[in-house]
């Protein structure tokens, strides 16, 4: 017969339940985070060509850098989910599909402006970081 007795074991146990009980808030946190981070990096208008007649007004690029609530087009805002949360990056600017989609963008567009989807890829090594950290944060 062998006997084995795990030393520890109710300690082990008792901190990843209390990991349990602090996992969604933590990563709604580093969702909020994230979004935030995004929100700051997004890059400015490209030069208005030469000779546009177009009135620009900025609602565009406000919409994009704000949170939803304080702007009326503004979409970003994270979400808590039941394990974890979902964070989101955009606007409900009616044209903004023609400018910033990186499938509907107008070919006047094209290799003058940014898209969404181009300009969010280019932040996930850096967003990742931010879940990394947080996440060893909360197992240590």
């Amino acid at each position: 017969m062998l006997r084995l007795s795990v030393r520890g074991l109710q300690e082990i146990i008792a901190k990843y339940q209390g990991v349990s009980k602090r996992f969604n808030t933590e990563v709604e946190s580093i969702t909020n985070k994230a979004v935030k981070f995004a929100i700051g990096k997004v890059p400015p208008y490209p030069e208005e060509p030469t000779n546009s007649s177009y009135d620009r007004t900025g609602r565009l690029g406000r919409s994009v850098r704000e949170l939803q609530g304080s702007n009326p087009d503004a979409l970003a805002r994270t979400e808590p989910r039941p394990f974890g949360a979902i964070g989101y990056l955009g606007t409900s600017v009616g044209y903004s599909p023609f400018v910033i989609d990186e499938k509907s963008q107008a070919w006047m567009h094209r290799g003058r402006w940014w898209t969404l989807q181009q300009f969010l890829r280019g932040l996930v090594p850096q967003i990742v970081k931010l879940y990394h950290v947080g996440l060893h944060r909360l197992f240590r």
